[in-house]
């Protein structure tokens, strides 16, 4: 893992026009290259920024629409055929010579129309089964009310019967010899009864008859229901293999359109001339040397290559890659969510890492409720592994594996507070928070009343704040912005007032409230830093002439926001404290409400809803609290959030 973004370089390249799709493919292949205009390149001291002559390129967004289209398509087939769409990879990357957009969408419409017709069947066979479930339903519930049950005989020859209800829940079974029994709702007789007189139907009397056609006709209907119901299952079984078998056929389309979107995408970044093509773009610096080899085997060594330096490289941005684990991906999607660091600073992923799982830890400090968090993102991202067609809900991927982190946090923190749903069967480590936050911590406890508990999380803030604070300085150091570094409210100056101003406080609190440290030194060591800072306020008076009385007055605003500011993001940390005793408070609460009986089960009932309730709220809290201490009081202090996120052309993304 870097602990600064990735180092870049910018190539560009002039290649025969005719390589141009075996470069593509190369490209595509090494799928590291962020493209840019190579009209830019007149910006940059390049020898290559002399190709001037270029042609009107073709967009390929029409082929790209197309292939999108058709690829849709696909994916919508896969999804009725219940499996994974295609994943591809860096090995796929050959272009068939025969393959066309053209027989593509034959091929695919005519895959389309085969799962069409089962489709259909099973649309058929469903509403016959739910027809005939509808009167079993009835009979089962007692409703012969709703049903019609008749006892006869057709008169003229009949060769298929249902044929002439096609709109009508209608069961025909025999009762005797030439005696027909029929079933079916009372609602539909209107539409039963004028067919019925034109088949010459005669109704029969015979109340024997009529009895045995009642037993009849709910056996008929509980077979025909079951009968129909297998239909259906086999119906949809057969939808399912349909798509399985065209399977090899599918995954060689979608395979050889995507690699004709990418390349074409690719293509549309080239710049052409009668008989070159100039293409430009960002790669990380360790792959420069394997990048370079692939092209030059593509176009048979006929290229020119030239490499840029990022540091070189004006009015074009340097895009930025946050290279951390794949075990990191919550916390990375946590810094992308605020924004991309500037290149060549800092990787803030692991600090926030840190950061945030002691933040909850604190708030949220219990190893059984802890526990239930792990195994709630652990089951959630097992259920996302074995499908993954499913779709994302409140619960994604990525908080679940977001909260195998803070259930790991969480138990910690309970072994050191000693807390295990809310008891403290084993003594906490350090020391026991429900004993502190209840008033019953013992005489050798390390911390005793709720003070100690906001002095902890004081100083928390103040190492997160620092630790912001030196990040800032060393990136202001790579980037050679020496006033910045120098004078600035969160440079070395700012860093010193908050410092001895953190020092100041600690030695009036340790006092009991009563003195601060001794006046001369202490005067000494906050003031000079303010005149220092009063310079930059001068320096940029002169510079941009503003008038002093003006300049002096952004100086005291300036002076007073470090101040204020410090003091204010210091004091935010409470909340952890705050969060963290509402936490023991309530479970708490639920101890005494369950001690008011006597009973087992309702006692276990009790601590179990209270648990549940804990987990959901407070757990909620304490997450949306950690990401706001991280946003607003850490990553202020060293992210600028100026970024452009590196966006490769990548087969795999």
């Amino acid at each position: 893992m870097n602990f600064f973004t990735k180092p870049m370089k910018l190539i560009t390249a002039v290649v025969l026009r005719a390589k141009s799709d075996k470069v593509s493919e190369c490209l595509l292949k090494e799928g590291v290259m962020d493209f840019i205009d190579v009209k830019s390149l007149e910006e940059l001291d390049s020898g290559l920024a002399d190709v001037k002559a270029f042609e009107q390129s073709t967009s390929g967004d029409e082929v790209i629409r197309k292939a999108d289209a058709i690829m849709k398509q696909i994916q919508g087939i896969y999804s009725q055929g219940m499996i994974p769409p295609y994943r591809a990879t860096s090995q796929d990357i050959k272009l068939d010579d025969s393959f066309s957009l053209e027989s593509a969408s034959e091929s695919v419409a005519k895959i389309s129309d085969e799962l069409l017709e089962a489709k259909q069947q099973l649309k058929t066979a469903n509403l016959n089964y739910h027809s005939f479930e509808e009167l079993d339903r009835y009979f089962k519930e007692g409703k012969a009310g709703y049903m019609d049950i008749r006892v006869g005989k057709f008169t003229r020859q009949v060769d298929n019967i249902q044929v002439k209800f096609p709109d009508v829940v209608l069961g025909i079974f025999p009762v005797d010899e030439n005696v027909t029994g029929l079933v079916s709702l009372k609602r539909d007789a209107a539409k039963i009864n004028p067919m019925m007189e034109k088949l010459g139907w005669i109704e029969s009397d015979n109340l024997e008859l009529q009895k045995k056609a009642q037993t009849g006709s709910q056996q008929f209907i509980d077979a025909e229901t079951r009968q129909l119901l297998s239909e259906v299952t086999r119906k949809s079984d057969e939808s399912i293999e349909l798509v399985k078998s065209h399977r090899s056929e599918l995954d060689y389309l979608y395979r050889e359109l995507l690699v004709l979107k990418l390349c074409t995408k690719i293509k549309d970044c080239f710049q052409n001339t009668k008989n070159t093509a100039v293409f430009s773009g960002w790669v990380p610096a360790d792959q420069a040397k394997q990048i370079e080899a692939s092209i030059r085997r593509a176009t048979d060594d006929q290229c020119i290559i030239e490499w840029t330096e990022a540091s070189n490289v004006k009015g074009v941005p340097v895009p930025v890659e946050l290279q951390s684990p794949k075990v990191l991906a919550p916390f990375t999607r946590i810094v992308r969510n605020y924004s991309i660091p500037e290149y060549g600073t800092i990787n803030p992923v692991i600090f926030t890492t840190v950061a945030f799982m002691c933040m909850f830890g604190l708030m949220f400090a219990d190893v059984g409720q802890g526990l239930v968090i792990l195994l709630i993102g652990l089951l959630g991202s097992l259920m996302y592994k074995k499908n993954p067609l499913k779709k994302e809900g409140l619960l994604t991927d990525n908080l679940c594996h977001l909260l195998v982190y803070l259930g790991i946090s969480s138990m910690i923190f309970g072994v050191l507070f000693g807390s295990y749903f809310g008891y403290e069967l084993f003594p906490g480590l350090w020391f026991s928070f429900d004993a502190v936050v209840e008033g019953e911590a013992p005489a050798n406890s390390l911390i005793k009343d709720i003070y100690g508990i906001l002095g902890i999380t004081i100083k928390f803030g103040f190492i997160v704040i620092v630790t912001g604070l030196v990040l800032n300085w060393i990136n202001l150091f790579r980037r050679k912005h020496w006033v910045e570094l120098v004078m600035d409210k969160y440079g070395i100056l700012g860093g010193w007032i908050y410092i001895v101003g953190f020092w100041g406080c600690s030695y009036f609190v340790k006092s009991g409230y009563k003195s601060f440290p001794p006046g001369s030194l202490f005067l000494v060591l906050v003031l000079t830093p303010a005149f220092l800072m009063l310079f930059r306020g001068l320096m940029e008076t002169l510079v941009d002439h503003k008038r002093f009385k003006l300049g002096l007055m952004d100086w005291l605003v300036n002076l007073l926001e470090v101040f204020s500011g410090y003091l204010s993001n210091t004091l935010s940390f409470m909340r952890v404290a705050g969060l963290g005793i509402a936490h023991a408070s309530l479970m708490a609460a639920f101890k005494s409400m369950s001690a008011m009986t006597t009973n087992p089960l309702f006692i276990i009932l009790i601590m179990a809803l209270g648990n549940a309730l804990v987990i959901a709220i407070e757990g909620l809290s304490a997450g949306i609290q950690a990401l706001r201490l991280n946003y607003y009081e850490f990553f202020t202090k060293f992210f600028t959030g100026k970024g452009v996120a590196y966006k490769p052309v990548n087969i795999e993304e």
